[in-house]
């Protein structure tokens, strides 16, 4: 059940309403733009440089390679969760806090990955890190629409 509509649906105050995404200047948008091109570049980048550490990973905590793969797939796992979660509550909070939250979480994740003492720690860090960088694959295309 949702709430009321009017505690969700959002309304400008008129067509020069200085909150209303296109109406930022040129100035503002871009700064936007690039900091949120480099936050999904982040997200999907740390997706496959897992897989150029792998042979020092299963050297490091004695497993196979084969269980070293489980770190990406967890990661992968974590992207096809995350915009389940990450879709709606944008629609229903806006962008930028779903945006504040994933940073914070992406980046403290993988902190945990370069400083896991077991591959338990590196795993479960490495799910959670792909569920919250799935949020800027996820908003940043909504993020960009709203401002053409």
């Amino acid at each position: 059940m949702l709430p009321e509509s009017d505690q969700y649906v959002v309304e400008f105050d008129g067509p020069n309403d200085p909150l209303h995404a296109q109406n930022w200047p040129l100035r503002k948008k871009v700064p936007v733009a690039v900091s949120l091109a480099f936050v999904t570049l982040t997200a999907a980048f740390g997706s496959s440089i897992f897989s150029a550490a792998l042979a020092s990973v299963a050297r490091e905590f004695k497993i196979s390679a084969e269980v070293t793969i489980l770190g990406v797939s967890l990661y992968v796992l974590g992207f096809a969760l995350g915009p389940i979660v990450w879709a709606p509550i944008s629609e229903l909070y806006g962008r930028r806090y779903p945006l504040i939250i994933s940073s914070f979480g992406f980046s403290i994740f993988n902190l945990a990955v370069a400083t896991g003492k077991d591959v338990q720690t590196i795993f479960i860090s490495r799910f959670f890190g792909g569920f919250f960088g799935a949020c800027p694959l996820t908003i940043v295309g909504a993020v960009f629409a709203d401002m053409l």
